[in-house]
């Protein structure tokens, strides 16, 4: 909850931000190593008074309540021209959980305040909560009110969530809508939408899945290309079988750690295309220590498959050529071939195969 209110705070485009959490040290260290990975400037805070050194009269303040997951800039459209307070009919608002300000209508859990009106709380005791403070702060000193849509509500863009349970009840629909289930015909693609799906929260929180993926990849390929150095050319293509679902599961995370706002995160890792060329490198020279030809002859006939596989990409294609494009798939027909000592005539069918469709492709595209 913490962090997409972070992103949606750098979204607007904040400078600073700051977090009054007077408890849970630890969910503060991981919010600290959040904003760190997004190079923010994150300032926790053991009161609300103590807001009143971080921000200049000159400021404008936003201010988010708790429990509030947003999820769409169009309410700060309404404050374009300076400070204001969000509020939502009451009748729509209340219901889903925002805390009603007077008969009509209800706080939207979002408002910007001017600077200056911050000193204000240090008229009110240490323990105070911050936003309902802020929030009676801005309407004694008559913050013009800017009612937004209720339609956010009604699409799950602007929440409310008051308990855990709400938390464990939105996260499913949230990670179902950004990793959609798989239809394609690979099974890479499909375990790895559903591992994500099912535990995409857990890994993208850590900071360090992505490390831990890139070098468990990094590992294989390495030990993979030992193993067919010595000529274990089986035990080579069967180290390289959980690769390619790792860095589907890798890409997957660095989509869920986009935050709502479509933001990156600053210290994204960079290999994710330079993987899965790797990949196919890989496979290419534990192919060629297969063959017993002259090397000229040994490298051509891996290349044109690896080459032919990427010719073969398109949307709209047969379910066994899709099937072949899964590089798991790939490395387990490699793996038995090498096991029956029948990588050669293998990687020659494949390539027909993919060549005939190639051809059969292009042929129907004249017609």
């Amino acid at each position: 909850m913490a962090i997409r209110q972070l992103e949606f705070a750098l979204a607007l485009g904040c400078e600073r931000i700051l977090c009054v959490a007077p408890g849970d040290q630890a969910e503060c260290v991981r919010l600290a190593k959040s904003a760190k990975d997004r190079s923010a400037k994150l300032r926790i805070l053991s009161e609300a008074r103590q807001i009143v050194g971080h921000v200049h009269a000159d400021d404008e303040l936003v201010v988010l309540a708790d429990g509030l997951l947003p999820e769409a800039l169009e309410p700060f459209d309404c404050l374009d021209q300076g400070a204001g307070v969000l509020t939502l009919p009451a009748d729509k608002g209340v219901p889903a959980g925002f805390e009603r300000i007077d008969g009509g209508k209800a706080w939207a859990g979002a408002m910007m305040l001017p600077g200056h009106l911050v000193e204000r709380l240090l008229e009110l005791p240490a323990d105070v909560d911050p936003q309902p403070a802020l929030l009676r702060i801005g309407l004694q000193e008559q913050v013009r009110e800017k009612a937004m849509s209720d339609e956010l509500l009604a699409e799950g863009r602007w929440l409310m969530l008051q308990r855990q349970a709400d938390v464990e009840v939105l996260e499913p629909v949230w990670l179902s809508r950004v990793v959609p289930v798989s239809s394609s015909f690979s099974p890479v693609c499909f375990i790895a939408s559903f591992l994500l799906r099912q535990f995409g929260s857990q890994l993208s929180e850590n900071i360090d899945t992505i490390r831990y993926l890139s070098g468990g990849v990094i590992a294989l390929f390495a030990l993979a290309f030992v193993a067919a150095w010595f000529g274990f050319t089986t035990v080579a293509f069967a180290l390289l079988l959980p690769a390619p679902l790792m860095i589907a599961v890798r890409e997957g995370v660095v989509v869920i750690r986009k935050d709502s706002m479509g933001r990156v995160l600053a210290k994204e890792d960079p290999l994710a295309s330079p993987m899965k060329i790797a990949l196919d490198a890989v496979l290419i020279v534990i192919m060629v220590q297969c063959l017993e030809e002259a090397w000229s002859l040994r490298l051509f006939a891996p290349i044109m498959l690896i080459g032919l596989l990427f010719l073969s990409k398109e949307k709209r294609r047969p379910a066994w050529v899709e099937l072949l494009n899964d590089r798991v798939i790939l490395a387990l027909i490699l793996t038995i071939a090498s096991f029956l000592s029948q990588v050669g005539a293998v990687i020659m069918l494949l390539a027909l195969s993919l060549l005939l469709f190639c051809v059969w492709r292009v042929w129907e595209g004249k017609r």
